[in-house]
This record gives C-alpha cells, structure tokens and sequence, in this order.
C-alpha cells in the first residue's frame, strides 16, 4: 500500500523552456496531484480481412498536470508568476510583490514540475516545459484559500526522490490564509470602493487560454512551447440578497470593482478586478420556507484602460523575490539531476 502522506511537489522556474530538468527551487505542500502522460495511439480502422485491428501506432505524448494547495504566503508567488508571467519586486521587506499580466502571448513563465510519490526507486515525475493554462482560488466560509494550477508540460523523466530542508520545513509550518483573513469591497458603476462582509463564498477563475497541443515536425512526440490567447477573468460570490444593488447593476451592465484582501500579520495577499460585469441574474426564488435568501453572483472580469489592467495579485511576504534560486534547496539538485529509469518521454 503506497503512503500518499510521503509525496511533494516541487517547482522551478526555467531559463529555456523545456530543454532542462532543473532543479527543484521550492517544494509545496499539496491536498492532491495529478501529472500524467497521455499517449495517443490512433484507432487502427482499416480494413485488412478481420474483425480486429492490426495494429497499435504510438504518435504522441501529451504531459497533464494539476494540484490544490493551501495558499500561505510563502507558497503562491511562484504560482502567480507562472500564471501571469510578469511581477515587479519591491525592495524593501516586507517584500511586495506585484503581479500582472504578460503582455505577449508568449510571455508566459516555463517551470519544471516534480511530483515525487515516496514509493519506488525513482519516485519523482518530473514534467519540464510546464505552463499553467488555469488557475482556481476559492475560499468557502470557516475554510482554507485553495489555489488549483492547471497546465500542460513538453515531456518528463523519472527521477529520484526530493530531500526536505529545514527551509522546506519552515515553509511547511506557515499558516495558510483563511476566510477570516478576508475583506472584501467593491464598487457599483465607478464609484469607490467600499467594504462589503455580507460575502459568504468566493470563487475565482483565471484562465489563460493556452494553445495546449500545438506540434510541429521537429522529429519529436512533444508539444512546442504553448502560447497564451485571451485571458478570462471569472468568478463568483455568495451573499444573502438584502437590496437590488447587484440587481440594478447587471441590469444595466454596470462597472463592477472588486478586491479581495487577505491579511494575516505582515503578509497581504491582494487580487483586484477593476473593470469587471455581473453576467448571471442574482435573484433567489420566493419560496414559502425559512431559508436564507442566498444569492450567487457570477461576474467576468474585462481590460481597464485606466488602471491598464483586467487583473492584478498583489503579495506582502518575507521573501525578496522569486528569481531564479537554487539556495533554500540545494540538496534537491542532485536528487533532480540524478535520473534512473526514464519514461518514454524523457527526451526533450
């Protein structure tokens, strides 16, 4: 029986997309994982005097991957910074860490993934050339924040399994944000922003859009580095229904202004949408019963000019950037660099 309980996850971000297994730079903690890959073997349907096909032809390889994670602090600025491709650092600590959208369609940020399982000789899956296409944040009432990346990679290898540092330790240790740590405000047809504690739910999706199985003939099985198309700013919230504020809005297909802040000591975490529109009609039934009115409203996110941005995260912490740094895990390197059975598609 395997012990889930003795697998991680690590992430690094790579200098060229895809052609290097680098070595893991921070390890997360996850809730699950999911890292695959998917073969793709055409059906054989000719016709060769049989009832059964013939043949069985191997012509790609397609890596998948997801996780959930308690955000802390410590553990989503990597994240953002794959998921938007762009972030200015401050310089002073507490660190802030600003993070916006790319804008290129190529701008997205390449990492390597590992996903080490804790059974086996080479308990590692290691995708390089890996982008995330979605990412999911949602924080239920009296629950964690949970973040779920979503992506695509260019190939994987087996590898050995990762060694946990102190530093990993320590980060391990850091308390998640909670619902209590979120205020919420917003604001109706450009007015200003004001705080709103009758939000219960909170969902938000950002989605990428990325070409995920783009191949080309360069002699290989692998996709070639996926490219961000439009980016899709969704979500939604649930709040007992007390006026027709929200109503009258999507109504009139007004300006809706969100941010939501999630403080916990020094460390913020901040996503706003400045120019954002209700698209779901946020009306309950009338029923005879004693429940709450409870009303769910769905919103998408669309390009401010003022503000020259649809979204932006925000992240208040202790760590002064999220370059390229191999120093809180240098024992992972030779872990990651030492390979023993590698899959089919370990070749880049």
């Amino acid at each position: 029986m395997s012990m889930e309980w003795e697998g991680v996850i690590g992430i690094a971000e790579e200098q060229t997309w895809g052609k290097a297994f680098t070595a893991a730079t921070k390890k997360i903690a996850c809730n699950t994982v999911s890292a695959r890959t998917i073969p793709i073997v055409p059906d054989d349907t000719r016709a060769t005097k049989t009832r059964m096909a013939r043949l069985a032809v191997l012509t790609g390889l397609t890596e998948e991957f997801s996780w959930e994670q308690w955000v802390n602090p410590l553990n989503i600025g990597e994240v953002l910074k794959f998921l938007l491709g762009s972030v200015s650092d401050g310089v002073v600590s507490p660190y802030v860490h600003t993070y916006s959208m790319a804008t290129t369609s190529g701008g997205l940020v390449g990492f390597t993934l590992f996903v080490d399982r804790g059974v086996a000789a080479s308990p590692t899956k290691a995708i390089a050339g890996a982008k995330i296409n979605q990412l999911t944040l949602e924080n239920s009432a009296a629950d964690v924040l949970l973040a779920t990346p979503e992506g695509v990679g260019r190939t994987s290898s087996s590898k050995a399994a990762m060694e946990i540092t102190a530093a990993d330790c320590a980060r391990f240790a850091t308390d998640p944000f909670i619902f209590s740590d979120l205020a919420y405000s917003q604001a109706l047809n450009g007015d200003a922003l004001a705080a709103d504690q009758t939000l219960e739910n909170l969902s938000i999706v950002i989605n990428n859009n990325i070409v995920t199985d783009k191949r080309s003939a360069d002699g290989s099985m692998f996709i070639q580095e996926p490219k961000a198309g439009m980016l899709e700013v969704t979500g939604s919230y649930d709040k007992e229904f007390e006026s027709y504020a929200e109503y009258d809005a999507f109504v009139a297909n007004q300006q809706l202004d969100l941010s939501f802040t999630w403080t916990s000591g020094t460390n913020i975490l901040q996503v706003l949408i400045p120019n954002a529109r209700i698209t779901a009609l946020p009306l309950p039934d009338i029923g005879g019963s004693s429940d709450r009115a409870m009303v769910t409203i769905e919103f998408r996110g669309l390009y401010d000019c003022t503000d020259s941005y649809g979204i932006s995260a925000i992240l208040t912490n202790d760590e002064e950037d999220f370059d390229l740094d191999s120093s809180s895990s240098s024992s992972s390197s030779s872990s990651s660099s030492s390979s023993s059975s590698s899959s089919s598609s370990s070749s880049a």
